[in-house]
């Protein structure tokens, strides 16, 4: 028999002692580079590559006027001349959708306090009978109008049926309902009118709509101030 081998002696291997490769800090990492230098040049470009839309036609011109507001105090061309307003058209009694055109004002008004515009709103009366100003003052008071912002007019019936002929409305007569309540048929729309008593559009006055009057009339707005210029 032949004699067994004894097994070779391996000799023992060293300790890994290399140490791990370092990890790349992310602000060195080309992609990451790129993608902060294409964000850098967007924004810088951004105001030049922007087109805002041409503010809306003239749709007619009012003709001077002159109404009382809230206060009392005379309030038509003259004083609203260089100013662009939002028309409306309600009267205190309407429990219908005034309530709901005032909550939509409401928040146009909250928006152009927020944006630090000149815009003001303009509310006549379709019921001029009823709606004194001190009339109006409780009811804008109560309503949460800012009497820098918002002014509610009245007058005569032949002073604001002329008033209402400009913006291609009639002032219509009061009917009692079945159920008691008063009610004079009139426009929901809202009515952007620019500095110089041009009608810039009628738009609902819904969420939609309150939006669209939002920058639309800021258009207007901007495009007095390039004039002035």
């Amino acid at each position: 028999m032949s004699a067994e081998l004894p097994p070779e002696k391996t000799s023992p291997q060293p300790p890994d002692t290399s140490a791990p490769p370092r990890a790349v800090p992310f602000y060195r990492n080309p992609y990451v580079l790129i993608f902060v230098a294409g964000a850098i040049v967007l924004t810088l470009m951004r105001p030049l590559l922007r087109r805002d839309p041409p503010p809306p036609p003239i749709d007619g011109v009012l003709p001077l006027f002159s109404l009382t507001n809230e206060k009392g105090e005379p309030m038509g061309s003259k004083e609203l001349s260089g100013t662009v307003y939002i028309a409306n058209f309600l009267f205190t009694q309407c429990s219908t959708v005034c309530p709901l055109t005032v909550s939509s004002l409401l928040e146009l008004q909250a928006r152009y306090e927020e944006a630090k515009v000149p815009i003001r709103i303009v509310s006549f009366s379709v019921d001029p009978q009823t709606d004194t100003p001190d009339v109006l003052r409780t009811y804008g008071q109560a309503a949460g109008a800012k009497p820098e912002r918002w002014s509610f007019l009245t007058g005569k019936e032949t002073d604001v049926s002329a008033v209402l002929a400009g913006f291609k409305m009639a002032l219509e007569p009061k009917k009692t309902m079945g159920n008691g309540l008063m009610e004079i048929a009139h426009s929901q729309k809202l009515v952007i009118v620019d500095g110089r008593g041009a009608l810039r559009g009628f738009y609902a006055s819904d969420k939609d709509g309150i939006d669209e009057v939002f920058h639309r009339s800021r258009h207007v707005l901007y495009e007095a101030e390039k004039q002035s210029d």
